[in-house]
């Protein structure tokens, strides 16, 4: 199967593999189709905190996402983890 995408989403998706979220476009594309497929885009809590989060970017409310930042979180949740902290179970996987 052969699937075209308009110039932006494409490069959204080469985005997506450049920054390390995934391995190739074709994950990323997988990753899409069974998201899609599991849970309705539309009802979805994710795609509501996804909408959420693209409204508060656009207003400039963003914090940029860089290693540095990423390696704080870690360091948090590895402090967290040593203190025995228990996260809110809205948010454990089930």
């Amino acid at each position: 199967m052969n699937i075209n995408f308009a110039p932006v989403d494409e490069a959204q998706l080469k985005q997506l593999v450049e920054d390390g979220h995934y391995t190739s476009v074709a994950e990323a594309v997988r990753f899409a189709v069974k998201s899609f497929l599991r849970d309705s885009p539309v009802n979805s809590l994710f795609y509501s905190a996804v909408l959420k989060g693209e409204q508060s970017l656009r207003e400039g409310k963003g914090i940029p996402y860089t290693p540095e930042l990423a390696d704080e979180i870690w360091q948090e949740g590895l402090e967290r983890a040593k203190t025995g902290y228990k996260p809110n179970s809205d948010v454990i996987p089930q």
